[in-house]
Parts: C-alpha cells; structure tokens; sequence
C-alpha cells in the first residue's frame, strides 16, 4: 500500500515538474523516502518545493516570453521606423535631387539664353566688321588704283616739266642773245629816226613837223610796250626756272 501511494506521488511529481525540473534527477525512491517520519509530512513539502520551482521557472519564462515579444514588437517598429526613415530619406533625397536638377535646368537655360544673345551680339558684329573689311578693301583697291593713276600723271608731268626746262633754257638763251641784238638794233633806228626826226623839227619850212612828232610818240609807246613785254619775258623764265629748281629738289 505504501508503494502504490509512493509511485502516485512520484507520478504527480513528474507531471508537475517542468523539464528543467526533471533535469535535476529527482526521484522517488520509496526505501530513501519511507522514514520514521509519518508520510503525509515528507509528501507537501516535495509538493511545494517543486511548486515553488515550477512558478519560478513560469515566472520566468513568462518573463522571458514578455522580453522576447517587447524587443521583436521593437525590432518591428525599428524595422518599420526604419523603412519610414529610409522611405522619407529618399523622397528628400528625390525632391532635393529634382530640385537641384531644375535650378540646374534653370540656370543652363539661362546661361543658353545669355549666350545665346551674346552670339547673336557677336554675329551682328562680325557682319558689321566684314562689312567694314569689304568697303575698306574697296576703299584701298580705290586708293591703289588712284595713286596709279597719279603716278602715270605725276610721270607725264615730270616728262613735260623736262621738256618745257629745256624749252626753256633754249629759247632763254635764244632771248637773251637775240633780244639785246634786237633792241640795240631798234634802238639804234630809233635813235636814227629821232635825229632824223629832230632835224626836220629844227627845219621851220618842214611842214610836216607835227606828223613826225605823232609818230614819235607812237614810237615812244611801243617802246614803252616792247620794254614791258620783255620784262615780263624774262620774269616768267626766271618763276620757271625757279619752279623746275624746287621739283628737282622734290
């Protein structure tokens, strides 16, 4: 009878005990557990003792349980914190991206525009100045083609200067030898013809003594017209050959 309640007892013991419990090896030897004791005093207190144990480790599984279920809802807040965080990071990262892109966007459309006007500044320009380079060509080909021109007639001119000098000089000297001659041999008449002239004056009975005065006042002027003639002859050669003095020199 009393093995029977002792392998009871150790049957309600296995089934309260928990697997850490029963790692202990405890068991119920039915010589070790019979003592002079009564039984009913040794049984409660293996009762409470593996009840003590079995709360304990409940308590803390419990405990553990709780911990585990806290820090996986945590991790899955972190996870879902974290795909938030990452999801705003990149709508940030987006929006700062397609900001960054349309200032850029921006300010290459304005510095096409700026360029844009400043090629257009620069193609007027150009045309202007090709325009200018093309009347300067023309102006310069003008100009060329003047100072041919100029240089043909400047050699003309030089030609006839040499040969107006040497007419010149010829009939310079011709003047110079054949006017002397010439005058002395109207002055020698003209005298001749005034003595003749005088003596007929002094003759009372000449009745032609004022027609021989008339025609020695007409000798007289064109004397006088003569003289000037050859004044003036001889000034003009000399401005002449000063003139050809000064384009030699030139």
């Amino acid at each position: 009878m009393e093995g029977a309640a002792a392998r009871s007892w150790r049957d309600i013991a296995n089934i309260l005990m928990s697997p850490s419990d029963k790692g202990l090896a405890l068991s119920w030897d039915p010589s070790a557990s019979v003592s002079d004791e009564p039984l009913s005093y040794q049984i409660p207190k293996t009762i409470d003792t593996n009840l003590k144990r079995q709360l304990s480790g409940a308590t803390r599984d419990a405990a553990a349980e709780k911990k585990r279920r806290i820090d996986k809802a945590y991790r899955e807040r972190c996870k879902v914190d974290e795909k938030y965080v990452n999801q705003m990071v990149r709508s940030i990262k987006g929006a700062a991206f397609e900001a960054v892109k349309k200032e850029e966007k921006l300010n290459s459309k304005i510095k096409l525009d700026a360029l844009t006007k400043e090629n257009d500044r620069l193609r007027v320009e150009n045309d202007c100045l090709r325009d200018e380079q093309f009347h300067l060509r023309q102006t310069l080909q003008h100009q060329k083609d003047e100072m041919k021109k100029l240089g043909k007639e400047f050699g003309l001119l030089k030609g006839q200067l040499r040969s107006q000098t040497t007419v010149v000089k010829v009939l310079s000297k011709r003047l110079a030898g054949s006017n002397d001659k010439e005058l002395l041999l109207e002055n020698a008449q003209l005298r001749h013809q005034i003595n003749a002239l005088a003596q007929r004056i002094n003759n009372p009975e000449n009745f032609e003594v004022f027609q021989l005065q008339a025609k020695i006042a007409l000798l007289e002027n064109e004397k006088h017209s003569l003289q000037v003639i050859v004044d003036a002859l001889c000034e003009k050669i000399n401005n002449d050959n000063d003139q050809v003095g000064l384009l030699e020199l030139a």
